[in-house]
């Protein structure tokens, strides 16, 4: 580095507040400061270049002279420039920037001092740029800008995203042994669902993780077996009801992603590879895939009965339907009070109305479509008109698995459908579903 200038801010010196009147600066300039007069080394090469005066300089063929247009002599103080930019290289046929070196020998300087007169003015620049705009002109009108080309459809289909659908699994084993008082119940098991779920068709889910009513644990607890018998958690009932085979098989490979997907949410899953399927899981599939060709995980509900953690549950496990998982609530969303359907309460005229106003609300929140605000009105269901009729309190596990189908289905408005449950359940039984 060399001794500091007096009027050089890089070296120390002080930058002058003048700037030579007639010095052209160009327009490529973006942030002007007023700087000395020092001009770096120019570049080597064929091509001019700007330099920190924003000025052209000549090409390697002649020591640099700075010549700013319009004006006849060269600036002798400071000039604005941009913050020390290096040079810019620009192409020496430019008809604006000429340096003495770029003309021929024989070119006199008075010369040049006229030539660079008449072209800084304004006139002379619009002449030479007439016959350019002309030709422009008219090539504008002889030509016509091709059509852009139609964009082709898409090809790759969407990946397949398996459906969430909560049912009414119905009292004990009825709706398997052709219960009449569970007819409308049979029929949707039977030819709502299998449509919903896809079966018999290429785009059947590759497993089913289902979460029944009948299995409550602290924490959430997959069945993980290959295989596993059936639980015949019910009693007092016709021999063929302990006669039923449901032969589906289990998946460990998909228990064990059921699990790294509660885990990854911040539950603590448990496996359980020897307790049996309940009723809640075999009886709906009896009737609802009697191939019992589709593998099953069967998911327990949380003791503590909290809603908001069981629509953290269904959240959960939304991810696996990205993987062609389908998830099954099983339960009875609209009405589980035995004493009530027992004692005939369902007849009577104020608890059908309070019913009625809980089924409506219902439906309307669990058909919200912003599942973070679906998930906030859950949380207050037990403050609803008619939510200890429908479930009293300690009783609220065939309501929860609902709420797990409410998490797990994501963004968007839920279908639904009403079963009326005859004879002594009599009661509306709601099923939502998101596909």
């Amino acid at each position: 580095m060399g001794p500091a200038r007096p009027n050089d801010p890089r070296h120390g010196g002080h930058a002058s507040t003048a700037c030579q009147p007639g010095n052209s600066i160009r327009k490529t300039m973006r942030r002007s400061t007023l700087v000395s007069d020092h001009v770096p080394p120019a570049r080597r090469g064929s091509a001019g270049w700007i330099g920190p005066v924003g000025q052209f300089q000549g090409s390697a063929r002649s020591a640099p002279t700075r010549l700013p247009l319009g004006s006849h002599s060269a600036p002798t103080s400071a000039c604005v420039r941009s913050e020390w930019l290096d040079a810019t290289p620009v192409a020496s046929s430019s008809p604006l920037d000429i340096s003495p070196g770029d003309l021929p020998p024989t070119c006199p300087a008075a010369e040049l001092d006229f030539m660079s007169n008449l072209l800084s003015r304004p006139v002379f620049r619009f002449s030479l740029a007439l016959p350019v705009l002309v030709f422009l002109g008219l090539r504008a009108t002889t030509t016509t800008t091709p059509p852009l080309p139609h964009r082709a459809a898409a090809t790759m289909s969407t990946a397949l995203r398996a459906p969430v659908i909560s049912v009414c699994h119905g009292g004990g084993p009825l709706p398997a042994l052709g219960d009449p008082d569970h007819r409308e119940v049979i029929r949707s098991l039977g030819e709502r669902v299998p449509q919903v779920l896809r079966l018999g068709t290429a785009q059947a889910p590759r497993a089913i993780v289902l979460v029944t009513a009948h299995w409550q644990e602290r924490n959430p607890t997959i069945s993980n077996g290959a295989s596993h018998p059936l639980y015949y958690d019910y009693g007092g009932m016709d021999r063929k009801a302990y006669e039923l085979k449901y032969p589906a098989p289990g998946s460990p490979a998909v228990a064990d992603e059921v699990r790294a997907a509660l885990q990854a949410a911040g539950f603590q899953p448990q496996m359980n590879a020897r307790r049996g399927w309940d009723h809640g899981v075999f009886i709906p599939m009896l009737v609802i895939n009697p191939k019992a060709d589709v593998p099953i995980v069967q998911l327990s509900i949380l003791s503590s009965g909290s809603p908001a953690q069981h629509f953290a549950l269904g959240r959960a496990l939304a991810g696996l339907r990205d993987t062609n998982v389908a998830i099954v609530a099983s339960g009875m969303s609209g009405l589980h009070n035995m004493r009530a359907m027992f004692g005939g309460q369902w007849h009577d005229g104020g608890f059908r109305r309070r019913n009625q106003e809980w089924l409506e609300r219902l439906d309307k929140t669990v058909k919200t479509e912003d599942p973070t605000e679906r998930g906030r009105l859950l949380e207050s269901w037990r403050d609803w008109t008619g939510a200890k009729d429908a479930h009293p309190v300690g009783g609220e596990d065939h309501f929860l698995p609902l709420i797990v189908a409410a998490g797990a289905g994501g963004a968007g408005k839920a279908a639904s459908y009403v079963d009326q449950l005859t004879g002594m359940l009599a009661s509306k039984q709601p099923s939502f579903y998101w596909e």
